[in-house]
């Protein structure tokens, strides 16, 4: 029988909003911006290319700043909640990773919709990775988050 690692990855941002937010968290609104940031694109395809780690069926988070939409995101064209299939399976509370940092799905919409800024400190990791995951580098793994590291603001 083969044993497969637990590895904790970091949370590449903490939202009070997002699952496992705490009210000591910031808002997200608070990280939203009129304009892209540097690399916008390039952060965007790294986290599109990211390993779907965890899959919370129906798994969809609100937009929480506009609650008419959800927080689903769109990977190789196609919009996260909609693979025929797999009803729900693509919901903005679903994980992902690169092997060292983890984000949910949702965050990929609010980088993409509000322009969000990322940590600094996440940013030059995946510019050093050139903006996309080397998923044969990720070894298979039990990816968790680690929800007790703070994220530098």
């Amino acid at each position: 029988m083969t044993t497969v690692e637990t590895v904790l990855v970091r949370p590449v941002v903490r939202f009070r909003e997002f699952p496992f937010g705490t009210r000591g968290d910031p808002s997200i609104v608070e990280f939203t911006s009129e304009q892209p940031q540097v690399h916008q694109r390039d952060l965007l395809r790294y986290l599109r290319s990211g390993l779907i780690t965890g899959i919370a069926m129906g798994g969809s988070l609100p937009d929480y700043i506009d609650r008419s939409k959800k927080a689903d995101a769109t990977i190789d064209g196609k919009m996260m909640g909609e693979l025929p299939a797999s009803p729900g399976l693509w919901g903005g509370v679903n994980e992902m990773t690169d092997g060292e940092w983890g984000w949910h799905v949702a965050l990929i919409y609010y980088v993409e919709n509000y322009n969000v800024r990322l940590p600094e400190e996440f940013i030059k990791h995946a510019r050093r990775h050139h903006w996309q995951v080397n998923h044969d580098a990720v070894p298979a793994s039990n990816y968790v988050f680690d929800y007790h590291v703070r994220v530098p603001a």
